[in-house]
């Protein structure tokens, strides 16, 4: 068995997790595709989560283990399309960059 710490530790990771999620979900332009698998994975940890506090705390290995993997999942699937979209602006700063920079070198040159 875990012990009651480390099921708080994580429950309380959980928790954050799929508030952080769902915020980000809410207030960025994640495709419908990856919300609607970020929701599904909310759920399934919600769920966890209502079956450990039901039982009092008390968590197996396997429970463990599979709350701890949806909630890194969750995590990386949230970081990875941050990353995309950080990405994208990243790519269209460093357009209109060059294009000012351009501009300003084919003007000075006349």
């Amino acid at each position: 068995m875990i012990d009651k710490k480390q099921v708080e530790d994580l429950i309380n990771i959980s928790v954050s997790a799929v508030q952080d999620a769902l915020n980000k979900t809410k207030n960025s332009k994640f495709s419908e595709e990856l919300k609607q698998e970020i929701y599904s994975s909310t759920d399934d940890i919600q769920s966890i989560v209502n079956d450990i506090l039901k039982s009092n705390g008390v968590l197996s290995e396997s429970q463990y283990n599979e709350l701890y993997d949806k909630v890194s999942a969750l995590k990386f699937k949230t970081l990875e399309e941050e990353n995309k979209n950080n990405f994208k602006k990243l790519g269209t700063y460093f357009a209109i960059g060059l294009v000012v920079i351009g501009s300003l070198w084919y003007l000075s040159r006349k």
